[in-house]
């Protein structure tokens, strides 16, 4: 595949699919209630039912309709109803394809999916990223070598200045896959993404809007949970350009680490965190170009592991000099499905107002 997970251009998920509100799988017919604090399995009642988000609840007594409107965040279907083998922005699950983990009711897409996660479900379910951990030196070290590294990607000033980024990837004439004809990413800092993938007519994407994020298929569009809505920031963040972009901001932590070898060249690790986003980064100790990321994320399976990004072939856009390929590998194995060679990068490109339009 043409496009790199770590901009959430290439994804291995399932879309959701625009149908009738509410359809059948959106109904949760079993009481969630009685489900999670009895471990009973009992139908709910037409006539007891409350929407929430994009489902509807039925239950099999009053008293438990209402501890569900006390307490919807305890009972509520997880990652907005998408599966959980898939992970957050996947495609919604079935509401009779369900189970338990820790207390919490999970959606799946097919019984596959949910045997898969049952068997390892701290493989499938994201976790906060951990601050890294250094002493004052060490953290005095790692802001060093992020100044090094923004002067060599075009220097803080005009980093500090960049408003939007554009990334393009065309599909090659004659290349036969699934993969998307063209896919973009838009991101409008501080806070705004718009990710659009399209094979022939079809079309679909992810829009965020600062603490609001919907999912757009064709015309139409359906809006993402909180969790979803960090997922897909979350992509955007794991980006280089991020860590130099942001690294003014309060909280912005940046801690130096070992020395390491890529292509025979060496590299400082530096460890960062900011927004509740770790990226570990390699900065070329003699160019001071970041050549390499490291960061948590989603393999060919969808399990999570170690998502490793090498950077190359460098150019200057507006100012700004960022890489035009990038090659993964997911815990040490190459990963091609998230690697990317782009058609095009944008710095601060005009933008038409339907980019970043709020759906009706």
């Amino acid at each position: 595949m043409l496009v790199s997970l770590a901009l959430g251009l290439a994804l291995g998920f399932s879309f959701p699919a625009a149908v009738e509100d509410p359809p059948p799988n959106r109904v949760v017919e079993v009481d969630v209630v009685d489900l999670i604090d009895r471990g009973a399995t009992n139908a709910g009642l037409p006539s007891l039912q409350v929407k929430h988000f994009l489902f509807t609840y039925r239950f099999a007594s009053p008293e438990n309709r209402a501890k569900f409107l006390a307490s919807q965040a305890r009972y509520e279907v997880q990652l907005g109803g998408a599966c959980a083998r898939m992970g957050p922005l996947s495609g919604r699950g079935s509401s009779k394809i369900y189970a338990l983990h820790d207390g919490r009711f999970y959606l799946f897409a097919s019984e596959a999916c949910r045997s898969g996660f049952l068997k390892a479900p701290e493989k499938m379910l994201d976790r906060p990223d951990e601050r890294p951990k250094g002493d004052e030196a060490a953290r005095a070290e790692g802001l060093k070598w992020i100044a090094r590294a923004a002067d060599a990607h075009g220097g803080a000033e005009r980093i500090a200045r960049v408003k939007a980024l554009r990334w393009l990837v065309q599909k090659p004439d004659g290349l036969r896959s699934n993969d998307p004809d063209e896919s973009k990413l838009v991101v409008r800092f501080p806070y705004d993404l718009a990710h659009a993938q399209r094979w022939g007519k079809s079309s679909y994407g992810e829009l965020v809007l600062n603490q609001d994020g919907w999912f757009r298929t064709g015309e139409q569009s359906e809006p993402m949970a909180e969790v979803q809505r960090r997922a897909s920031w979350r992509r955007a963040q794991t980006l280089p350009i991020f860590a130099l972009r942001q690294a003014s901001r309060p909280g912005f932590l940046a801690v130096a680490g070992g020395e390491i070898e890529l292509r025979g060249r060496k590299l400082r690790e530096v460890h960062t965190f900011v927004d509740g986003c770790a990226v570990t980064l390699g900065i070329d100790e003699k160019s001071g170009r970041i050549l390499l990321s490291r960061t948590r994320g989603r393999g060919p399976t969808q399990t999570l592991g170690t998502l490793e990004i090498r950077y190359d072939d460098f150019r200057s856009a507006s100012g700004v000099v960022l890489p035009w390929h990038e090659e993964a590998l997911f815990d040490g194995q190459p990963f091609a499905a998230a690697s990317a060679r782009y058609t095009a990068i944008e710095v601060d490109p005009e933008l038409p107002p339907s980019v970043f339009a709020r759906p009706e």
